[in-house]
């Protein structure tokens, strides 16, 4: 008589070819399955880039949309001397209640953009997306915030341009201020008859030890959260004659696409932007054999405070403190 054990192995196979052949699986529909469940429409990043690359490039080809060399120039005249004329007043936001994490991701994730580039390589027809970024509305009208870096350079064959979690894109045209040694860029995009759902404020620079949340693109993964606290503040040299700036170290992780996004309090209020990280690596004895550099030991998330965001808008507004609801 044959076991059971051995007639219930013989038994699986068959019950998975047949369920198999009964129930051919749709790729679009358990795709759209899976998605239904989730409490947001999942970010498609491939699509974000083909549809970012497209509407920038039509943009570009049928409008007059800055290079980045006439970008750069506005950028170096700007650096000490800034036109915010238009922006108007600036909200400074009071303390307010603290919310979760998926609430500041949902109320503020509207006011963050991914910021990027468009070339074209010489040996196609095709608009391509260049280095990615990020950035953050400062006002519905297409006033927005980033790193100096991010739009510093020379590159006649790129186009600058900012897309929404939703996919609209519109091109960046004009530098409203510039601080290089801050690493700071205020711009006007063009969002033509349409207004960003909404704009963040600006808070208080946060103690140490205080909570924090990043919104940012790290490696094209875009419309990221991530949650740390503040590590310290510190004096960085921006130059060889010893001038030293103030910046903020926090733990929240973030990478390489992050630079320009908003670093939040749990009120939702910006209170730095990221600027760069720092690795530091294990040498002598405990230096890693696969790893000629030495092992990774932690990495340092510097960014801008947001003091450095209302020094340089102080100088052309009139900034007004507003209880935050």
């Amino acid at each position: 008589m044959m076991k059971l054990s051995r007639i219930l192995k013989m038994a699986v196979p068959l019950v998975v070819v047949y369920s198999a052949v009964a129930n051919p699986l749709d790729e679009e529909d358990v795709t759209a399955a899976i998605a239904a469940e989730f409490p947001v429409v999942p970010v498609d990043d491939g699509e974000l880039m083909k549809t970012f690359s497209s509407v920038l490039g039509d943009l570009v080809d049928e409008h007059e949309v800055p290079d980045g060399v006439e970008i750069g120039k506005l950028l170096v005249g700007l650096d000490e001397h800034n036109d915010l004329a238009s922006v108007g007043k600036v909200s400074v936001a009071m303390p307010g209640r603290e919310l979760r994490p998926a609430e500041i991701y949902q109320n503020h994730i509207d006011a963050t953009l991914m910021f990027g580039s468009v070339y074209k390589c010489g040996r196609c027809d095709h608009w391509h997306t260049g280095a990615t970024a990020s950035a953050w509305v400062l006002d519905t009208d297409g006033i927005i915030v980033s790193n100096y870096h991010v739009v510093d350079g020379d590159d006649a064959d790129k186009h600058f341009g900012v897309a929404t979690r939703d996919g609209e894109v519109f091109p960046v045209v004009e530098v409203l201020a510039a601080n290089k040694d801050a690493d700071v860029s205020v711009l006007r995009v063009d969002t033509g008859k349409m207004k960003f759902k909404s704009a963040l404020q600006l808070g208080a620079q946060p103690d140490i030890g205080k909570d924090v949340v990043v919104l940012s693109n790290p490696k094209r993964r875009f419309f990221s959260l991530t949650k740390g606290y503040v590590s310290r503040y510190f004096m960085k040299p921006i130059n060889r004659k010893g001038a030293k700036i103030p910046q903020m170290t926090i733990t929240a992780d973030y990478a390489v696409g992050s630079s320009g996004g908003p670093v939040l309090d749990l009120a939702g209020n910006v209170v730095g932007m990221v600027r760069s990280t720092q690795t530091v690596l294990a040498g002598g004895k405990d230096k890693a054999k696969d790893h000629p550099e030495g092992m990774v030991q932690m990495v340092f998330k510097d960014c801008v405070p947001v003091a450095a965001i209302r020094a340089l808008l102080d100088e052309s507004t009139q900034l007004e403190a507003v209880e935050k609801k």
